[in-house]
C-alpha cells in the first residue's frame, strides 16, 4: 500500500473558467482543480470513478504498463493505491459501490479478454471469481454493473452462446445476470436479452423500482433500451433509422428526474449524440462533432447537475479532455484539460457539491489524472501566476514569487502553470534546472530578481547570480548548449554568463577552432583555447584526424609533443616547417610556442611520427637523428634506412653492441661487423667472432688477421658521413693459408695463447716463433706451452725437461702399505685394489650391478687410491692402463683432500673421455671430448699438469687439453667407476714440489682499482725488472671461495701495465693476485682489497644503462642502515618507489622492471634512480644520498 498526500499529487495549474454567466445561463461556473493519482503505473488506463456516501472519490483502473487490475482511495487525507490482480488484463473496466460504500470491480479477466470476472472487498482483503467465460473477444467493448439497496448486483456483458461442449451457437449475445447476495456464485437471474452480435456497447441503470434498465448497441447499428417489466424483456428502438446507420457506440444510459439520458457516438456522422426520454417516448439530438475517434480510448460518461445531462469526451484530433452541456437550451463543449495528449478512458461522477468530477488518462506524462470543478477560484497569494494549492502540491513557496532564486518567478518556470516539469519548462524548485552549474535565470540572461514585497518573499540576492553578458544566453533546458561534451558551467567557469580569459564559450563546441571539440579536449588532455597544445606545430585537430579525443591507429597524439616516444617531435617527423599561428594574437587562444617547437631542417624526408623505428632496425627515430631536426647528419644513423653503413648489421643493434652504424668495420680488424656477426643479431653467438672487439678471444692477434684477411673493408663514400677499416689500425695477414682460430686464445691447446706464438703478429710462423696451428712444434710430444713453463726449448726436440723424477713405481709392494683406498658413494661392495704381477688391478663393481646409471650425475664418483701426501704443483706422470670393462677408470691429480681434486677419465661404454674439477662440492667439467677408448690392451697415458694448463696422451695421441688454476697442489690417485677389470703399471711423476706462495720480493708496483660502468677495474704496474710471465686475478666470495677472473701474459709492448675488468664486483670483497715465471711457478701472491669498500656506502653504475625491462643497482653497505629506493622523471614526478626497513652490511642489488607502481610501462626516455640511506636507529637522519641518470629504451 503506497500512501499520497492529496496536496501532493502534482499537478496542475491551468484553472479553466467552464461557464461564460450569459444571460439565461442555467450551468453554474466552474472552475477545475487538477491532480494526479497515480505518476508510477505505466499508462494507467480504463479508468472508472465512483463517490461513496462519505463524498470520498476512489478509482478503478488498468495498469497498461503491466496490465494489472488496481484501485485507489481517498480517505479524506491521503490516497492509497493496491493492485487487485497481477497479470494480462484486456478489456474495459467498471466499478459500482453497494449501500454499505463496498466496491464491486467488473473486468475482463484474461489475456484476450474473453472472460468476464468480479472484484469486491472483504474486510481488508480483495476476492475475485469469473463470472462467466466465452466473451466475444476485445477489450474495447463494455461490461455493465449496477449495486440496488438490498446490495443485489446487476450485471450485463455481450457473450457467445455455447453448447455443453462449449461449442458456440450463437455468437455475442447480450446477457443479464443477477446476484441476490454478492458471494453468490450462481445467479439467481440469468437471461438472455438479444442475440446475435447485440449488445457490444452496453449500459445498464435501474428504475425507481430497482428493476434493470439497458442501453446497448444493436447489431443493425442503433441504440436500443430493455426494460424488465413481468419477468421479461421489453426492447424498443431509441434511435431507429436504416441498416447500419452505425449508431450505438460507447453507450451510456442514465436515470434522471422523469426520464433517462444516453449518450452514444454516431460513428457515420462522427458525432456524439444523446437521448433522452421515457418509453415510448425519445428524443435524439446532436451534442458535439468528434472527428477523429480511437477505438479502445473512447468512453462517453455523463452525469446529471439540476436534471441537466454533461458529458465528457476525449477530443483526439486535439488531444483534449472536453465536457460538453447545455447552456440557454443549446449544447457548448468546454475544455477541461489540454495540457499534452489527455482525455482518453474518462469516467465522471458528481462530488457531494453536486459538481462534475473526471478521471482520465495522461498520455504525455503517462499519469492518472483527476479533474475536479468547483466554483471557487483558486488564490495566487504571491501573484507569480501559479494557484496556491498547485505552488503546495508542488512544493513551491505559495509565498515567495522566486522559490529557487533563479531569478526567475515560478510562473515564468512552469509557464503552463500546471504544477508539472513539462520538457519546455524549467523547475521552479531547481535553480539550476538542466544541472549544467549555471542558474535558470543566468541561462536566460537574467540580470536582477525579484524584490521582496511586504510578506511576499522575493529572490535571494545572496544566492541569486545576475548575466554579467545578458546578450549572449545558453538553454536553460539542456546542460551542453553547444553539445561539445562540457557542461556550460564547466565552460562558464565562474558562472557570470560571460565567456571570460581562461573559460571556454558555451556557444561555440570549438573555442579554439582547432577541429576538436571542447569537451573532446578537455577529457584527451589537450588545451580547448590552444591550436596547438604539445607545441609540435600540428594542429590539435590535425593530430586527432577524427576528432574522438582518442590516439586511434595513424593518428599522432595532439596532447604529446613526441607520440610515438622517440625523442622527435610529431612535428619534425611529418616535415613541418612553421608553427601553428597565433588565432586572436593577444587574446585568450594560442598557437604553436616558439620556445618548444623544432621546426623540420629536411622536409623532403619524413618519419613516422606513430612508430618509435621508423626503419624498424632496433633504434628509435631520436636514437639515430641525435639532434632531433630531421636531417641526416655528421654522426647520426639514418632514422630511414636500416642498415645506414650497409655491413649487414641493422643500425639499432650496432647501436646497442657498441659497434658503429656508421663504421663497416667498427673494430678495424678487417672483417665488415655483419661478417663477424653472421646471423646479425648483436649476440656473440658461439661460431662468431665480436665486431666490436679488435680481437674476440683476447690472444693478441686481431681476428681479421687469425681469418687469413690481407686487405682491410674499403670505405664506401671516400670523404662521407660512412667509414670502413681504419688503415693506420688493421693488421693483413702475411699467410693466409694458415688460419688460427679467432674464437680460440690457443687454437692449438699448447698452453700458449696464439699471440705468444706468433710474436710478430703477422700471421706467419718466422724464425723463433712456436706455430699457434702445432701443439708440439718440435715433434718432441711435449707441448709447446708445458716446454715454456719446464724451461724447455719448444722448437729443439733435444730440449730435455728439467723436471726431476720425484716417484717411480712398478708396483713391486703388492701390500700396497703406501696408499690408501677410498670408495666413494653409496656402495654395495667394497672394492677390491691389488697387485698381481706388478699391476696395479681394481676387480670389484663396488656399486654392484643392481644400482642404475643416473645420466644426469656427471660426477661419477667411485673408487680410487691415493699414494702419501705428496704435495706437488708441477708434474707430469706418465703410467700404462687397460680395462676389460666397459665402465670409466682414469687417474685423479692434484689431489688435495677427499672433496677438492682433478680427475682425468673415459669410458669405452660412453665414448668420452673427461677433465673434471670437484671443489667446495661441487663437479666442474674443463674439458669433454669424444673418444674410443680399446678394451683389452695396454694404453700409454702421459698427463701433463704444468701451472694452469693440463694436457693428457694417449698412445702419443692428445685426447684434451684444458686449463684450470682453481687448485694449486696436491697429490695423485688411481680411479674406476663401477669397473672391474682395470690394471694401472709402470708409473713415473715428474715434477717440482715448489710451494704455491713465495711473498718476496715484491714485484707489484702499484694497483690501483677504478669503478667503470657497472664493473670494477684493476690496473696492475709491475716492476720493470720483473721475470713475470702470467698474471693471474681471483676474487674471494663471502662463502671464502675464489671466482677466476682470468689470467694475463706479460709483454713488452704494455709496459708492465696490465688491466682486469670484475664484472660482477659485488659478489667480491677482496681478491687474489698471483704471478707466475715462465715455468709456472708462482713467485708471488698478493691481496688486495678496493679503495671503495672502504667507504661505508658505495653504489655501483646502473647496468644495462640503457635498459629495456630490467635495471640493476649495486649498493655495497659496510653498516646496517634503512634505503628508500625512488625512480623519479625529469620533471620530478615520483615513477617507482620501495622501501626496505632494514638492510645488514651486505651487498644488495635494487632493481627496476621499468614500470610505475600502477604496473603499466613507463614512456621511454630518462630517469633518475636515487637512494637515500637513512640511520637505522634513527629514520629521519638521512645520511647519504645516491642519484644516477638512465635511460629506458624499449
Amino acid at each position: 500500500m503506497r500512501l499520497i498526500r492529496f496536496l501532493q499529487l502534482a499537478l496542475v495549474s491551468q484553472m479553466l473558467f467552464l461557464a461564460y454567466n450569459l444571460p439565461g445561463q442555467t450551468a453554474p461556473p466552474f472552475y477545475w482543480y487538477y491532480y494526479a493519482i497515480d505518476k508510477n503505473d505505466v499508462s494507467p488506463t480504463n479508468t472508472s470513478l465512483v463517490y461513496d456516501s462519505q463524498g470520498l472519490p476512489s478509482i478503478a483502473y488498468r495498469g497498461a504498463g503491466n496490465y494489472y487490475l488496481k484501485y485507489a482511495k481517498f480517505d479524506g487525507a491521503f490516497w492509497s493505491t493496491e493492485t487487485i490482480v497481477s497479470g494480462w488484463l484486456f478489456g474495459r473496466i467498471q466499478m459500482a459501490l453497494g449501500p454499505d460504500d463496498r466496491p464491486f470491480i467488473l473486468y475482463h479477466s484474461n489475456y484476450n479478454g474473453t472472460s468476464c470476472a468480479l472484484a469486491y472487498k472483504e474486510g481488508d482483503n480483495w476476492v475475485t471469481r469469473t463470472i462467466s467465460d466465452s466473451l466475444r473477444p476485445s477489450d474495447g467493448y463494455t461490461l455493465s454493473i449496477k449495486v440496488d439497496s438490498q446490495n443485489r448486483l446487476h450485471i450485463v456483458y455481450p457473450k457467445h452462446i455455447v453448447d455443453a461442449s462449449g461449442n458456440q451457437i450463437l455468437p455475442s449475445s447480450l446477457k443479464y445476470v443477477r446476484y441476490d447476495h454478492y458471494s453468490d456464485t450462481t445467479p439467481s437471474v440469468a437471461n438472455y436479452i438479444d442475440f446475435q452480435f447485440n449488445g457490444k456497447w452496453n449500459s445498464i441503470t435501474l428504475d425507481e423500482n430497482e428493476q434493470p434498465v439497458v442501453a446497448y448497441w444493436n447489431n443493425g447499428e442503433y441504440v436500443k433500451v430493455a426494460f424488465w417489466k413481468n419477468n421479461k424483456w421489453s426492447i424498443e428502438d431509441v434511435t431507429p433509422g436504416p441498416f447500419l446507420d452505425l449508431q450505438g457506440w460507447y453507450t451510456t444510459i442514465i436515470r434522471g428526474v422523469n426520464k433517462y439520458f444516453i449518450s452514444f457516438y454516431h460513428t457515420d456522422r462522427d458525432v456524439l449524440r444523446m437521448a433522452s426520454g421515457t418509453s415510448g417516448n425519445w428524443t435524439v439530438e446532436d451534442v458535439a462533432d468528434l472527428g477523429s475517434l480511437n477505438f479502445f480510448e473512447s468512453q462517453m460518461p455523463i452525469v446529471l447537475v439540476d436534471n441537466s445531462p454533461y458529458i465528457a469526451y476525449h477530443d483526439v484530433d486535439n488531444g483534449d479532455l472536453r465536457l460538453a452541456y447545455k447552456n440557454g437550451g443549446n449544447w457548448h463543449s468546454d475544455v477541461v484539460d489540454s495540457i499534452g495528449y489527455v482525455g482518453g478512458w474518462a469516467s465522471m461522477a458528481l462530488t457531494p457539491e453536486g459538481t462534475p468530477a473526471i478521471s482520465y488518462y495522461d498520455a504525455t506524462n503517462r499519469f492518472l489524472r483527476f479533474a475536479v470543478a468547483s466554483p471557487t477560484p483558486p488564490k495566487d497569494t504571491d501573484a507569480d501566476l501559479i494557484a496556491d494549492y498547485i505552488e503546495e502540491m508542488n512544493g513551491t513557496n505559495a509565498k515567495d514569487t522566486d522559490t529557487d532564486d533563479d531569478g526567475l518567478s515560478d510562473g515564468e518556470e512552469d509557464q503552463n502553470q500546471n504544477g508539472i516539469v513539462d520538457s519546455d519548462e524549467t523547475d521552479p524548485l531547481q535553480f539550476d534546472t538542466d544541472g549544467d552549474g549555471l542558474s535558470d535565470g543566468l541561462e536566460v540572461g537574467r540580470t536582477q530578481g525579484f524584490p521582496a514585497s511586504g510578506a511576499i518573499l522575493g529572490t535571494d540576492m545572496t544566492k541569486f547570480s545576475p548575466d554579467l553578458d545578458p546578450s549572449t544566453t545558453t538553454n536553460r533546458l539542456v546542460a551542453d548548449t553547444d553539445s561539445d561534451g562540457l557542461n556550460d558551467g564547466e565552460e562558464d567557469a565562474n558562472a557570470n554568463g560571460r565567456s571570460d580569459t581562461t573559460e571556454t564559450d558555451p556557444l561555440n563546441p570549438d573555442t579554439d577552432d582547432d577541429g576538436l571539440l571542447d569537451g573532446v579536449e578537455r577529457t584527451s588532455g589537450t588545451g580547448p583555447l590552444d591550436v596547438d597544445s604539445d607545441d609540435d606545430g600540428l594542429a590539435d585537430g590535425v593530430e586527432d584526424k577524427n576528432k574522438d579525443g582518442v590516439v586511434d591507429a595513424g593518428e599522432t597524439n595532439p596532447a604529446s609533443w613526441d607520440s610515438d616516444g622517440d625523442g622527435i617531435s610529431d612535428g619534425v617527423e611529418l616535415g613541418v616547417t612553421a608553427p601553428v599561428d597565433d588565432p586572436d594574437s593577444a587574446g585568450k587562444l594560442s598557437g604553436t610556442d616558439l620556445t618548444i617547437f623544432v621546426a623540420d631542417l629536411d622536409p623532403g624526408t619524413s618519419t613516422a611520427p606513430t612508430l618509435r623505428d621508423t626503419d624498424q632496425d632496433g633504434a628509435m627515430d631520436g636514437q639515430e637523428d641525435l639532434n632531433h631536426n630531421g636531417r641526416f647528419d655528421d654522426g647520426e644513423s639514418d632514422p630511414l634506412k636500416p642498415d645506414t653503413d650497409g655491413d649487414g648489421v641493422l643500425d639499432g643493434i650496432e647501436l646497442a653492441t657498441k659497434t658503429s652504424p656508421l663504421d663497416l668495420d667498427s673494430d678495424d680488424d678487417g672483417l665488415a661487423d655483419g661478417e663477424e656477426d653472421k646471423n646479425k643479431n648483436g649476440i656473440l653467438d658461439p661460431g662468431e667472432t665480436s665486431a666490436f672487439l679488435f680481437d674476440t678471444d683476447g690472444d693478441k692477434l686481431s681476428d681479421g688477421l687469425e681469418l687469413g684477411v690481407t686487405q682491410g673493408v674499403v670505405d664506401p663514400d671516400g670523404v662521407g658521413f660512412l667509414r670502413g677499416s681504419d688503415d693506420m689500425i688493421f693488421a693483413p695477414d702475411s699467410e693466409p693459408e694458415s688460419r688460427t682460430d679467432p674464437r680460440k686464445q690457443d687454437s692449438d691447446e699448447d698452453g700458449l695463447i696464439d699471440g705468444d706464438e706468433d710474436i710478430n703478429a703477422n700471421g706467419r710462423q718466422d724464425g723463433g716463433e712456436t706455430d699457434p696451428l702445432n701443439w708440439d712444434s718440435d715433434g718432441d710430444n711435449v707441448s709447446d706451452g708445458d716446454e715454456k713453463s719446464l724451461g724447455t726449448d719448444p722448437l729443439d726436440p733435444q730440449s730435455v725437461s728439467s723436471l726431476e723424477l720425484m716417484y717411480e713405481s712398478v708396483f713391486a709392494d703388492a701390500s700396497l702399505s703406501d696408499w690408501t683406498v677410498v670408495d666413494d658413494g653409496a656402495i654395495e661392495a667394497p672394492s677390491d685394489w691389488l697387485v698381481v704381477d706388478n699391476v696395479l688391478m681394481q676387480l670389484s663393481n663396488i656399486f654392484g650391478f643392481l644400482t642404475p646409471e643416473n645420466p644426469d650425475d656427471i660426477s661419477m664418483v667411485g673408487t680410487y687410491i691415493w699414494s702419501g701426501d705428496k704435495r706437488w704443483q708441477h708434474y707430469i706422470i706418465e703410467f700404462e692402463m687397460r680395462s676389460d670393462d666397459d665402465d670409466a677408470l682414469g687417474i685423479m691429480f692434484r689431489y688435495a683432500d677427499a672433496g677438492t681434486y682433478y680427475r682425468f677419465s673415459v669410458s669405452n661404454e660412453l665414448q668420452k673421455a673427461w677433465c673434471m674439477r670437484f671443489a667446495g662440492g661441487a663437479c666442474t667439467v674443463l674439458a669433454e671430448e669424444n673418444y674410443d677408448f680399446s678394451l683389452g690392451i695396454w694404453h700409454k697415458v702421459r698427463l701433463s699438469a704444468i701451472g694452469s694448463h693440463f694436457q693428457v696422451l694417449i698412445d702419443g695421441e692428445r685426447v684434451l687439453s684444458t686449463m684450470d688454476d682453481a687448485i694449486r697442489k696436491g697429490a695423485f690417485a688411481f680411479y674406476t667407476w663401477k669397473n672391474s677389470a682395470a690394471g694401472f703399471r709402470n708409473l713415473k711423476i715428474r715434477g717440482s714440489e715448489m710451494t704455491s706462495v713465495i711473498s718476496t720480493p715484491d714485484y707489484v708496483k702499484d694497483a690501483q682499482f677504478t669503478t667503470v660502468r657497472n664493473a670494477r677495474q684493476l690496473t696492475i704496474e709491475l716492476q720493470s725488472d720483473a721475470e713475470i710471465s702470467t698474471i693471474r686475478l681471483a676474487g674471494r666470495t663471502t662463502h671464502d671461495q675464489f671466482d677466476d677472473l682470468g689470467e694475463q701474459r706479460t709483454s713488452a709492448a704494455k709496459n708492465n701495465s696490465y688491466v682486469f675488468i670484475d664484472p660482477q664486483p659485488w659478489q667480491h670483497a677482496q681478491y687474489r693476485l698471483t704471478l707466475l715465471n715462465a715455468q709456472g711457478d708462482a713467485l708471488q701472491e698478493k691481496e688486495l682489497t678496493p679503495e671503495d669498500i672502504v667507504d661505508d656506502f658505495t653504489l655501483y653504475p646502473a647496468f644495462p644503462n640503457p635498459f629495456r625491462d630490467d635495471l640493476q643497482l649495486v649498493l655495497r653497505l659496510n653498516q646496517s642502515a634503512c634505503i628508500r629506493y625512488k625512480v623519479f622523471n625529469l620533471l620530478g614526478q615520483l615513477i617507482y618507489s620501495e622501501e626496505h626497513d632494514s638492510i645488514a652490511n651486505s651487498w644488495k642489488v635494487f632493481r627496476w622492471n621499468g614500470r610505475d607502481a600502477q604496473n603499466a610501462p613507463a614512456p621511454n626516455g630518462a630517469y633518475l634512480v636515487r637512494l637515500e640511506i637513512f640511520d637505522q636507529n634513527n629514520v629521519t637522519s638521512l645520511i647519504k644520498t645516491h642519484q644516477q641518470k638512465v635511460l629506458l629504451l624499449r
